[in-house]
Parts: structure tokens; C-alpha cells; sequence
């Protein structure tokens, strides 16, 4: 089992290609916590990405997935309001 995503543009009604993926871990220490970059991907033409852990587990704890939007946007000559998306 993995860490998989799938991104849509709605208005086109088609799959997204080549944005790329961060995939962050939270990591506890003495000041609450902090992020580790554990994996990073680009969705394929299909728009998915299944990669994003690479070799490493997975495992019970908190993930976080930045989506680097810009450069999409940019390409389809859209404002974008976010340059990253973070779920």
C-alpha cells in the first residue's frame, strides 16, 4: 500500500499532467513538530501519481501533499490565486 493522487481540472474536464507532488511527513520534537519532505512525484498524463513514498514505509502519522500549481496555471495562460495547494 502507498500514497497515490489524482488531479482533474474540472472546467476542462480532463486529467492535469506534470505538476509535481511533495509529500511531507510530520515529524514530533521538543518545539511541537515539523515537516519532513519524505517524497516528491509529477502526475503523469493520466493525471495520477503512485510514487510519492518511494522506498520509504508507510506508516500511522500525519501526511501532508503540496501541489505546485503555478507553472500549470501559467501553461493554460490562467490567473492562479495559489502558486501551491496543501491538503
Amino acid at each position: 500500500m502507498g500514497i497515490s493522487t489524482h488531479i482533474l481540472d474540472t472546467a476542462l474536464g480532463r486529467p492535469v499532467a506534470n505538476v509535481a507532488l511533495t509529500l511531507f511527513e510530520l515529524r514530533d520534537d521538543p518545539t511541537g513538530g515539523s515537516w519532513n519532505e519524505i517524497g516528491f512525484g509529477r502526475t503523469g498524463s493520466d493525471g495520477r501519481c503512485t510514487n510519492l513514498l518511494g522506498t520509504n514505509p508507510l506508516h500511522p502519522t500525519v501526511y501532508k501533499l503540496r501541489f505546485s500549481v503555478s507553472e500549470y496555471f501559467h501553461a493554460q495562460k490562467l490567473p492562479g490565486l495559489y502558486p501551491f495547494i496543501e491538503i
